[in-house]
């Protein structure tokens, strides 16, 4: 029996429909299937170090964060007597170069170095028991420390210091002593530019640094010794090394201008500053 155009037109069309239905029943569960796998393998808390402050909300009593002020302007210069000294990390020069690069995230991303930062806007930063994230306050600004593990929020730390420079990793968390710096609003400001040590959990400064021995965006501390820069105009130049337990100064290395940001990487010391680059063997 002959079929008519008319219905083997219709049927054409009926089999393009059905498969046209099939396909999107199929797509709609492989794609089901794949979102719920991607919220399968979203990691925990535990696994991925970022806490927001909504996700803080739901489960967290605000009354449980400890709220400190640290004045650092009314800070003393102070040095307990220690159990042991630390030792300076010797520091020998690789490589000096002019600077080529237009800002320091040119030097940091050109170079391929890592900190253990946050996002792109340099607030936000972690280490293995904390994540750390600067509010904008320029001259009071606040420092909230969370639980790496949880998220939860233990910490919020208002410190009178010049926000410019909270750009960076430069704050450091261990066994409920804070280690951070302060940074003149002017180069008019006396007392200012130096480490400190506070005990947050007993509000109470354990040590603070020689004045103009810090100015650089961000520090670190290895072997029991905190490695920062200071300098600036009509001011002598130098990385410093700090006795974590004490603030003395253990180490003062020279170099041709302010120090911006220190990052360590396979052994040796990169140094970032006004003028010049530097890579140092650390030993």
């Amino acid at each position: 029996m002959k079929m008519s155009k008319k219905k083997m037109t219709m049927a054409i069309f009926c089999a393009v429909f059905f498969a046209m239905l099939l396909f999107i029943a199929l797509y709609a569960a492989v794609f089901s299937h794949d979102e719920q796998k991607n919220v399968e393998e979203l990691p925990t808390a535990a696994e991925f170090p970022i806490g927001t402050e909504g996700n803080l909300r739901q489960y967290q009593d605000p009354d449980a964060v400890k709220s400190l002020v640290i004045d650092c302007y009314s800070l003393e210069e102070t040095h307990p007597e220690p159990e042991t000294g630390a030792r300076p990390i010797a520091l020998s020069v690789v490589s000096q170069t002019e600077r080529e690069c237009t800002g320091i995230d040119d030097w940091y991303y050109n170079n391929k170095l890592y900190l253990p930062m946050i996002g792109m806007e340099w607030d936000m930063f972690f280490d293995d028991d904390y994540i750390y994230r600067w509010k904008e306050e320029y001259d009071h600004p606040s420092l909230i420390i969370c639980d790496r593990r949880t998220g939860i929020q233990l910490y919020e730390v208002v410190i009178t210091t010049r926000l410019l420079a909270n750009t960076a990793n430069n704050a450091y968390l261990k066994d409920g002593v804070l280690y951070a710096g302060c940074i003149g609003q002017s180069e008019d400001d006396t007392n200012t530019n130096f480490m400190f040590a506070y005990d947050l959990e007993n509000d109470r400064l354990l040590w603070r640094s020689r004045e103009s021995t810090y100015s650089s965006r961000n520090f670190i501390v290895k072997d029991g010794v905190i490695i920062c820069g200071f300098g600036g105009t009509d001011e002598p130049d130098y990385i410093y090394e700090i006795d974590l337990n004490t603030g003395e100064i253990l180490l003062e290395t020279p170099v041709s201008s302010a120090p911006h940001l220190l990052v360590e990487s396979g052994g040796q010391l990169y140094v970032n500053t006004y003028e010049n680059d530097y890579v140092f063997d650390m030993s």
